[in-house]
């Protein structure tokens, strides 16, 4: 196989770091995980959709699905 690396992708860590959460980032966060959380231990009878795009490659085109997605959310 012949692959050709153009640069090193960062590690999540590495994107933390570069990318820091403000307080509040953190604190929803920890909110939303604890919301999910229960969703998939059955205390909540909501379900979680996980939905998004394989790749980003266009900005035209992340910004079409975005909008497209906004709908969704707003019926589920």
């Amino acid at each position: 196989m012949n692959i050709a690396y153009k640069r090193k992708l960062p590690s999540a860590r590495e994107v933390q770091e570069m990318y820091p959460l403000k307080t509040a980032d953190k604190k929803q966060k920890a909110q939303n995980d604890e919301e999910i959380s229960r969703v998939f231990t059955g205390e909540d009878d909501r379900l979680v959709l996980i939905i998004g795009p394989c790749s980003a490659d266009r900005d035209d085109a992340v910004l079409d699905y975005i909008g497209r997605l906004i709908p969704l959310q707003e019926k589920v």
